[in-house]
């Protein structure tokens, strides 16, 4: 059971696994009821991509492929949806990401 006085729960301080979230409320008459839900906490997402190439701002656009686990967002400069645009960018060097969360 996690117990919090000001109604966040924040799964980032707790461990994977299923957390009972009860809650309670109380008239001012002493009168109380409750319910009872179950919050499952997920381990965080990885992804990985390893793309070290030297390209060239005059080079054809590029399909950025290879971010694992499939399914993830290529992002950065120059880059629309999964296609890398050298010619948008100058000299120098630009860092692209991919996420998969």
């Amino acid at each position: 059971m996690v117990s919090t006085s000001d109604s966040i729960f924040d799964p980032s301080s707790l461990s994977v696994g299923a957390y009972n979230l009860t809650y309670t409320v109380t008239t001012s008459a002493g009168c109380t009821d409750s319910a009872i839900a179950v919050s499952l906490v997920h381990p965080d997402p990885t992804s990985s991509w390893n793309f070290s190439e030297a390209l060239c701002e005059n080079d054809l656009p590029i399909t950025l492929r290879g971010g694992a686990p499939n399914n993830g967002y290529y992002f950065g400069p120059g880059v629309t949806d999964s296609t890398f645009n050298p010619g948008t960018l100058g000299v120098g060097n630009d860092t692209l990401y991919y996420t998969s969360g």
